[in-house]
């Protein structure tokens, strides 16, 4: 059995729980006064940025990503482990079905939940997803798990970034609302 094969949910694991330590640690921001919620895709007075990946969408393309993915590295020979899921392609289907789901779920959550959802969920399957690609590329078995680890690091960083600059832009223009005009 090739060593892909044995290891991919030990991978998963670490990348998992690797990630989980990650976002705990950092949870201190989400436990914090977050500002008035705003949309994504419309920052300032109703205008529109353009961004196409508002934290909504990349936690859909994460999870998509990591469905097929995974897909892919089973095609190869790989094993998932998981004995939650099927690995059928209509057990995937229904996995990331389920993924999507939690994601429009997540409307429903106070705003920083909702963050710390969008954020989480990002990071954990688009890390998958890249250990999924280094897993069926044949990487030695420290790559995958590191490969992984950094995209999930660096996806969470990202998103952080993304909030915190759109709460600075929301208070900005709340500031500017109340200064008077001459």
């Amino acid at each position: 059995m090739r060593a892909p094969v044995r290891v991919l949910l030990l991978l998963k694991t670490c990348i998992c729980s690797g990630l989980f330590l990650f976002i705990s640690l950092s949870n201190v921001h989400a436990q914090q006064a977050i500002p008035t919620p705003i949309e994504a895709p419309t920052l300032i007075n109703g205008k529109s940025n353009g961004a196409l990946m508002t934290p909504e969408n990349t936690a859909l393309a994460a999870a998509v990503a990591d469905g097929l993915t995974t897909s892919l590295a089973l095609s190869s020979g790989a094993v998932e482990s998981n004995s939650v899921i099927s690995t059928s392609p209509l057990g995937l289907i229904a996995l990331t079905g389920l993924k999507i789901g939690l994601i429009k779920y997540s409307e429903n959550f106070t705003e920083s939940e909702k963050r710390l959802t969008l954020k989480s969920t990002s990071a954990i399957w688009g890390g998958a997803a890249v250990n999924n690609i280094a897993v069926y590329l044949a990487a030695p078995p420290p790559v995958p798990i590191i490969a992984g680890l950094l995209m999930g690091i660096a996806t969470w960083m990202n998103m952080s970034n993304n909030y915190e600059v759109a709460d600075t832009l929301l208070a900005s223009s709340q500031i500017s609302k109340l200064k008077p005009t001459n």
